[in-house]
C-alpha cells in the first residue's frame, strides 16, 4: 500500500512540474521589449497625452498601452482601458511608436504599462493638468543645455526628484546624428522618478524632421495649449507676436502667454514672452526678461494670476501680475 501511495504522489508531482513548464513557455516574459520612453504634452493637457517609445524586440502589431486611474502594476488584464498604436516612424535607427490617450480626467493620476506579446514595460504614471487649480510649474531649458550631456543628466535627475507639470523644451534642432539622439533619449530616462512618475515634454523651437518623427509632431509648429481655465500658452514662430486670432479659442478671463521661438544654440540674452491680461481686451503686459548669466534653465510659475520666472537656485528674475 505504501509504495502505491508514493507512486501516486510522485506522479502528481511530475504532472505539476510539466504544467508549470508549459505555462512558463506559453506566458509572455515580463521583461520589457521597449525603451526610450517619452511623454508628450498635447494641446489639451487636461484631457489627453501622447506616449512615445522605441520597440527593440517582438511584434509591433501586438503592442498596447494598458492604463487606469488605479495602479495594477504589470497585470495588464486588470487595467480598465487600453489603446493601440496611433503613429509609427522608423527614424535614426529606432522603431518609434506613439499612442495618444484621449478623454482623460483633469488633475488625475494615470498608471500605465506598454505591453507586447514578448514583454511588458515597467509600470509608469503621470498626472493630467488641472483646469480648476489654475496653477502650474515648468522648466524652460536653454538650447545650449542639450549640447552638454553632463548638465542634461543633472537636470534630468533634478526633474525625477521634483514635480513639474511639464518641461518646456527648446533647442533640440541642434541634434543631427543617431548617436546624438540616442544619447539624449537615454539620458532623458533618468528623469523618471523611482516611483515611475513621468514628466510630459512640451517641445518647442525649430522643428527638424528628427523632432517630427521622434516626438510625433507636425512640420510647422504653431500650438495653443489650454494649461488651465485662466491661463493658456501660445507657441509662436520666431519673433512672432500674439494676435487676436490666437486668442479666439480661449475663455475671456484667460491670461494668454505667447512664447516666441528661440533658434539660437547658446544661452540667449533675453527671452520674449508676451502676455495679455484678457483674451477679450487684449491688454499686453511686459513681455521680456533677461536670462541670467551662466544659467541654462529657469523655472516658470503661474499661480493666482501671477506669472514669475526664477533661476535654478530660486532667485526671482521676473514677475508680472495679470490683475
Amino acid at each position: 500500500m505504501l509504495p502505491k501511495i508514493l507512486f501516486s504522489s510522485w506522479k502528481s508531482f511530475w504532472l505539476t512540474i510539466r504544467i508549470a513548464l508549459v505555462f512558463v513557455v506559453l506566458s509572455p516574459s515580463v521583461e520589457a521589449v521597449t525603451q526610450n520612453y517619452r511623454l508628450i504634452l498635447t494641446e489639451n493637457p487636461g484631457t489627453s497625452i501622447t506616449i512615445g517609445w522605441e520597440l527593440i524586440a517582438g511584434c509591433p502589431d501586438t503592442q498596447r498601452i494598458y492604463f487606469d486611474t488605479i495602479d495594477h502594476g504589470q497585470d495588464t488584464a486588470a487595467y480598465q482601458f487600453q489603446v493601440s498604436v496611433t503613429a509609427s516612424y522608423f527614424h535614426q535607427g529606432m522603431e518609434n511608436y506613439f499612442s495618444t490617450l484621449n478623454n482623460l480626467k483633469p488633475d488625475t493620476y494615470y498608471y500605465f504599462v506598454i505591453a507586447e506579446d514578448e514583454g511588458i514595460s515597467n509600470r509608469y504614471w503621470f498626472q493630467t493638468l488641472s483646469k480648476k487649480k489654475n496653477s502650474w510649474k515648468t522648466y524652460w531649458t536653454s538650447p545650449d543645455l542639450h549640447q552638454k550631456p553632463d548638465e542634461w543628466r543633472e537636470l534630468n535627475a533634478w526633474v525625477a526628484k521634483n514635480e513639474f507639470n511639464f518641461l518646456l523644451m527648446d533647442g533640440l534642432s541642434g541634434f543631427h546624428t543617431k548617436t546624438d539622439w540616442r544619447e539624449w533619449l537615454e539620458n532623458w530616462q533618468s528623469s523618471i522618478s523611482a516611483s515611475g512618475r513621468m514628466t510630459p515634454l512640451l517641445i518647442i523651437g525649430s522643428f527638424s524632421s528628427d523632432i517630427q518623427y521622434l516626438f510625433n509632431l507636425p512640420e510647422k509648429p504653431l500650438y495653443t495649449y489650454q494649461l488651465s481655465s485662466q491661463s493658456a500658452l501660445v507657441v509662436l514662430p520666431e519673433k512672432g507676436k500674439l494676435k487676436r486670432r490666437h486668442l479666439k479659442k480661449f475663455s475671456p478671463e484667460a491670461v494668454v502667454i505667447g512664447y516666441s521661438l528661440v533658434t539660437l544654440d547658446k544661452i540667449p540674452e533675453a527671452v520674449d514672452i508676451n502676455l495679455t491680461s484678457s483674451s477679450t481686451h487684449y491688454n499686453e503686459l511686459p513681455n521680456q526678461f533677461g536670462f541670467p548669466d551662466d544659467e541654462m534653465m529657469v523655472e516658470l510659475h503661474w499661480k493666482n494670476g501671477q506669472f514669475s520666472v526664477q533661476s535654478g537656485i530660486g532667485k526671482k528674475i521676473w514677475e508680472v501680475f495679470s490683475n
